[in-house]
């Protein structure tokens, strides 16, 4: 499989979301006040595997707090930001209630799964947790914890 350049677009699109994520939640990451934070830490599933939707879900313990399938129509990566925001304000949810990411993989075109993937990754660093795919496959960078896409033949890029 030839990707030419996008394992390096990967990691420098995972870099700039996380300075992002940073930049907007430092404030939840890095001070958890306790009167501030709910303390059930629970899971956010991402699944970008169909182009056409978006699924985020909010799991604790295996039952489902929340769950919104959005339509989206080739555009996931406008819809994936504004709707995770809109999600966690809704459930009053702040990151640091949060364990771990689990993201769909395996299945879906290669821009739908590197949508939710690096989306994933990039939550994960910049939130300081977990990150799993959809099979509890994730692979260690040093310190880091991370999710490669697994694709289902090759990527067509040109």
């Amino acid at each position: 499989m030839k990707l030419g350049n996008a394992p390096r677009q990967n990691i420098a699109l995972i870099l700039l979301v996380a300075q992002y994520l940073i930049k907007i939640y430092k404030e939840e990451v890095f001070t958890k006040n306790i009167f501030n934070v709910k303390f059930v830490l629970m899971n956010l599933f991402i699944d970008t595997t169909d182009k056409n939707f978006l699924i985020l879900a909010l799991r604790d313990k295996g039952r489902v707090l929340s769950s919104k399938q959005i339509k989206t129509n080739f555009n996931q990566s406008e819809k994936l930001w504004p709707a995770l925001d809109k999600l966690l304000k809704e459930k009053k949810i702040k990151p640091t209630a949060l364990k771990k990411i689990i993201v769909g993989n395996g299945q879906g075109s290669f821009t739908s799964l590197r949508i939710g993937i690096a989306a994933a990754n990039a939550l994960a660093f910049a939130w300081g947790i977990k990150v799993e795919d959809s099979s509890c496959k994730f692979k260690r960078s040093g310190k880091l914890q991370i999710v490669e896409p697994r694709y289902n033949g090759e990527a067509n890029i040109s």
